[in-house]
């Protein structure tokens, strides 16, 4: 097995070329770089159901879903997804069908029989969930873990390759196995070598059909994981698929955000060959979210070309530990600036303007997601509703500093530029933009990223762009404050700390975490995910609140949330604090006041104004 010190990979600075990778068949379809990205969703009827299974994975189809994938918890499952399959071959309905395997090896055995792929989780297919015992694994134990994890898989192994069956090993953070964690930690390594370990059963068995994910619920994580395992494979010249999904992304604005500021960031890295955005509700609402995100990139994929692995290894850092020692005028947060034309300071009402900005002239309360500034029109500079605007905040003109062109490279390293004390820089595309920190990442001159967004775009169109070309160079520590250009202030601001919560930059608000719900969840998961959000959503940034359906999503893939809501069993909710249960079987209609007063308990609670 696998031994051997991990190297983190960073990004190719300056271009980016879809990775090449094997063509594993899924049922009629084929999944690689000789092929279009795949869109999949999972369902969220019961497996059993299977008039109501074959209902959504039929309508999944009509909006564009290429692959769905549904759980399998036990042998009723396996059954069911026989008459699934046939029900779907009846009505010549071809779409790949996958089962989603957790902990009962057996399922996996026999659904490989009627369905085209297995997705299996290295965390708790073989070896137990870690439940954080603090048990200790020496050399000798791992090592026969490894031989009993070799026993145990590959007779799946075996009947995929018999049959000719794809499979995805889908890795999470946070349900990483007690062996692995305590090993490696909840961490990317930990995530890496779990996939290895797996990959190595395969390889030896001499089966190719295979797909991995690298998910979590943290933007940076995923982008992390996935950028380490595909260099380590790529080592092997193990030239295997990646399916990109940010698990749990949570429900609206802010699970699209997440999703795009992840998953867009590795497509711009040509990673990926099949994607998922795992939103909170109704499986068909992912997909046109999916299919906008692919859009984003197509001119970016059309200059994608036949070339090695996309990766540059650095002996230097310049993309994750760059620092800035001057402090900006925007102070020692990473700063949003929203730009504000002549037209809207002329024509806008000072009152309506401050509100959009999120001041409440009124009561004078300050909204958690107001800008550090704005930057006016020099000629503007002096109006009477600029002079309003700056009782409440820092007001920029666009002349105070340079404004640098991504097209004239001798513009960056200038003595004007250099001098100046901050820049702006127009983000035209991601691989610029690293150019551009790269060629100047030994100054420690401000760089604020300004952003323009097209007017034409719709709402969920403009979302996914500025996340995914914001999101990519912020997970990489680049600038230091972000300039929006966009017609819409309130969206702008809002977009603007999503992406920078997203990215690990800075949290204004609270953080929610929930799954996107399938056949094993046990509440209505978007009311309750709702409601929660209502109660909570006035409690200071940082705090994050995960809302997880059933246990197996909840304990594990939870991983770095503060409080959880978990479906333990129906009609019952257990409350966690991290990773550890301190209220169990609480009856649904009380779980939501209960959690409250945990939240009150921990000292975190505070009454809305």
């Amino acid at each position: 097995m696998f031994v051997g010190h991990l190297v983190m990979a960073t990004p190719c600075i300056q271009n980016a070329f879809r990775r090449k990778t094997l063509p594993v068949r899924i049922g009629d379809l084929f999944v690689g770089s000789e092929h279009s990205i795949k869109i999949q969703s999972m369902t969220t009827t019961a497996t059993t159901d299977v008039d109501g299974t074959v209902r959504q994975i039929c309508a999944l189809q009509e909006w564009g879903c290429d692959i769905v994938r549904v759980t399998v918890q036990g042998l009723r499952e396996v059954h069911a997804c026989e008459h699934i399959k046939d029900r779907l071959i009846q009505q010549n309905i071809s779409i790949p069908l996958v089962a989603d395997i957790h902990f009962f090896p057996q399922a996996a055995i026999h659904v490989v029989d009627c369905v085209d792929k297995v997705r299996i989780n290295p965390g708790n297919y073989v070896d137990k969930r870690n439940m954080f015992t603090g048990k200790i694994y020496s050399d000798e134990q791992y090592a026969h873990s490894l031989e009993h994890l070799m026993n145990k898989f590959s007779p799946l192994v075996e009947k995929c390759k018999r049959l000719g069956k794809a499979m995805r090993i889908g890795v999470n953070h946070g349900s990483l196995s007690e062996r692995v964690t305590q090993r490696y930690g909840n961490t990317i390594e930990g995530m890496v070598y779990s996939a290895l370990e797996y990959a190595e059963v395969c390889v030896a068995m001499d089966y190719h059909d295979v797909i991995f994910s690298m998910k979590s619920s943290n933007p940076k994580v995923m982008v992390a994981a996935y950028r380490s395992l595909a260099y380590e494979l790529d080592q092997r010249e193990w030239s295997y698929p990646l399916h990109l999904g940010v698990t749990e992304a949570g429900s609206g604005t802010a699970g699209i955000v997440k999703s795009a500021v992840g998953i867009g960031t590795l497509l711009s890295e040509g990673l990926g060959d099949t994607i998922r955005c795992s939103l909170t509700g109704s499986p068909i609402n992912e997909i046109p979210i999916c299919i906008d995100l692919l859009k984003q990139t197509t001119e970016l994929s059309e200059r994608w070309g036949e070339a090695d692995n996309p990766f540059a290894i650095h002996s230097s850092k310049q993309l994750g530990t760059r620092n800035t020692l001057n402090t900006p005028p925007w102070g020692n947060v990473y700063g949003l600036l929203i730009n504000l034309t002549d037209v809207q300071l002329l024509t806008a009402e000072p009152i309506e303007l401050l509100q959009c900005l999120g001041i409440d002239t009124t009561t004078g309360k300050i909204d958690p997601t107001t800008p550090e500034g704005v930057v006016v029109p020099k000629a503007m500079r002096s109006s009477p509703i600029v002079s309003e605007i700056e009782k409440h905040l820092l007001v920029f003109n666009k002349e105070d500093a340079p404004i640098l062109n991504p097209m004239n490279e001798e513009e960056w390293l200038s003595e004007e530029t250099l001098s100046a004390p901050f820049v702006y820089f127009e983000v035209t595309d991601i691989h610029t933009a690293r150019r551009f920190f790269s060629l100047r990442q030994h100054s420690t001159q401000p760089v604020c990223l300004s952003f323009s967004l097209d007017p034409h775009l719709s709402k969920n169109e403009a979302i996914i762009d500025l996340s995914a070309r914001l999101g990519a160079l912020l997970l990489d520590g680049l600038g230091s404050c972000v300039l929006l250009d966009f017609v819409d202030i309130k969206l702008s601001r809002t977009l603007g700390f999503l992406i920078l919560q997203s990215a690990n930059i800075r949290s204004v608000t609270v953080e929610y975490v929930s799954c996107p719900g399938c056949g094993r969840t046990l509440f209505d998961l978007l009311a309750v995910s709702q409601r929660i959000r209502e109660r909570t959503q006035h409690l200071p940034g940082g705090l994050k609140i995960a809302v997880m359906g059933c246990i197996v999503n909840g304990p594990g893939e939870m991983a770095d949330a503060d409080f959880g809501y978990v479906g333990s069993k129906p009609g019952m909710i257990d409350l966690y604090v991290k990773h550890k249960c301190v209220k169990s079987c609480i009856p649904i209609e009380n779980a939501e006041e209960e959690l409250v007063q945990l939240l009150k308990e921990h000292g975190v609670w505070k009454e809305p104004e």
